[in-house]
């Protein structure tokens, strides 16, 4: 779709809008239809391809899947937190990044809200 389209625009392109098309995404996969559902899940594969920081690319399985499904949000932050960043965390990055950090500290457990 438009989204997974997107997802080969310049990078520029797709880092200024990832901020806007991340939550929407989010909403998508809770959508009562299976195939929004995996229409979301695809365009975030594919958005999760174009990532250039090599240490959050490395990461990216465990963060998609903590977008999908948030019971998975602690076992990527756990990743985050034995990955050394050497690389400069680009838009694109924190796109993916921030909806996890901000489940993290809303979360009522407190581990949680250490990790993130």
């Amino acid at each position: 779709g438009l989204l997974g389209a997107m997802a080969h625009c310049s990078a520029e392109q797709l880092s200024n809008a990832l901020p806007t098309i991340i939550p929407r995404l989010l909403g998508a996969l809770s959508d009562p239809h299976e195939e929004i559902q995996r229409a979301a899940r695809r365009a975030l594969k594919q958005i999760g391809d174009v990532i250039q920081n090599p240490e959050i690319r490395a990461n990216v399985p465990h963060l998609l899947a903590a977008l999908a499904k948030p019971q998975n949000t602690n076992t990527a932050l756990t990743k985050l937190i034995s990955t050394s960043f050497v690389h400069t965390i680009d838009t694109p990055s924190l796109a993916l990044l921030v909806p996890i950090l901000m489940r993290g500290l809303r979360d009522r457990n407190v581990k949680s809200k250490q990790m993130a």
